[in-house]
């Protein structure tokens, strides 16, 4: 079921508009450039900066994990930064266990430390 019907908006005045018709309950392959976010106005303004600065903080833990254990206080301290949430049921990514969202999965958490 797509978003126009559970709430019954014509799909056609959606697409005219330009507005994202999802498929409820699945993930999209959608995802947000945050190259957009540079140059952002209202609500959005400095927001470009603030991304770029929260991933340096990251970058920079992620470069300090020795193993992918709970003892390394650096790949905790990186664990908690990329878990964190997204708006439920916007279905903004791609996950194979739902749409919930978070940064990173189980599987790929364990590769940050390469």
């Amino acid at each position: 079921m797509h978003f126009n019907e559970r709430f019954n908006v014509s799909a056609i005045k959606m697409r005219t508009l330009g507005v994202f018709n999802p498929e409820i309950g699945i993930d999209s392959n959608m995802f947000v450039d945050p190259k957009l976010l540079d140059g952002a106005k209202d609500e959005f303004s400095g927001s470009h900066a603030d991304l770029i600065s929260y991933f340096e903080k990251t970058v920079s833990l992620i470069k300090r994990i020795k193993t992918n254990s709970d003892s390394d206080q650096a790949w905790v301290a990186a664990w908690k930064r990329m878990k964190f949430k997204e708006t439920s049921n916007t279905s903004l990514g791609f996950s194979k266990e739902g749409t919930r969202g978070n940064g990173i999965g189980k599987g790929l958490a364990p590769l940050l430390s390469g």
